[in-house]
């Protein structure tokens, strides 16, 4: 169903679609038009949930409010969508002058982002080189992401909410994001000059890959019972330590097979 957020204080507002693209727009007339829709009072922050007819009505309206906000819906400015983040609950990915909401991580990916960010932190003590998790944007080019996990050495970047030298970068791919992270990410993460490993990490089953730069970028996987080398940071991780709390069936059937007698 379609969300509504606005920022009164900044005059601007996003509205999201059902394919999770940000318009921004002007608030008072997003409020207006929510507020003619289902007579609901539009606060300063808020979220809508409308029933069928009235998604149909608004969509229609909607349609004919982007064509008339055509050229401002369809770029923003790295300015604009900087201090939109700075104001939102909501973090965004910014594409080439789009933005994007980014939706909640379940249980498994948490797991899996805290046991990778909780072991690099504890390789990285006492080094030039720290881990990120998860708030911490990386530019690329005209695009920011937010990566799962990321490592930075001897940052340069002038800024204190994003990087552009990660030397390593992990996704928790999700049936959402799988298509995103395995190419168009893919893609514009080999593009920074500083990244040694880019590493791809299934929840919903057993696979971690690994692509490194001294390899030309090559695909390996690594499966229960094996070692993952982040070569980047110095760090052996073993699947099951990568997995470990994870609720799925191939973990499952692994914990199985060690308990028999």
């Amino acid at each position: 169903m379609p969300t509504f957020v606005g920022w009164r204080r900044a005059g601007l507002a996003f509205l999201y679609d059902e394919s999770g693209r940000a318009y921004l727009g002007d608030f008072g007339e997003f409020k207006a038009l929510i507020e003619g829709i289902c007579y609901a009072y539009a606060r300063d922050l808020l979220s809508i949930y409308l029933d069928a007819a009235q998604i149909r009505q608004i969509f229609i309206e909607v349609k004919i409010m982007a064509l008339k906000l055509k050229q401002a819906a369809e770029w923003i400015s790295e300015e604009a969508y900087l201090q939109g983040e700075l104001l939102s609950d909501i973090k965004h990915e910014y594409i080439d002058g789009a933005v994007y909401a980014m939706t909640g991580a379940s249980k498994n990916h948490q797991r899996i982002t805290a046991n990778v960010s909780g072991e690099l932190w504890t390789q990285l003590k006492n080094t030039p080189c720290e881990a990120f998790a998860s708030d911490i944007k990386v530019k690329v080019g005209s695009q920011f992401f937010y990566p799962d996990v990321m490592v930075v050495c001897n940052d340069k970047t002038d800024d204190a909410y994003y990087t552009e030298s990660p030397v390593i970068i992990v996704e928790v791919l999700s049936k959402s994001t799988r298509r995103m992270d395995e190419t168009a990410k893919k893609i514009a993460y080999q593009t920074l000059t500083s990244l040694k490993e880019y590493v791809l990490i299934e929840q919903d089953f057993v696979d971690v890959e690994v692509c490194r730069k001294s390899e030309g970028w090559v695909s390996r996987h690594y499966f229960m019972g094996d070692n993952v080398a982040f070569e980047s940071v110095g760090l052996s991780l073993s699947v099951a330590d990568i997995y470990a709390r994870v609720d799925n069936e191939d973990v499952n059937a692994f914990i199985d097979s060690l308990n028999l007698p």
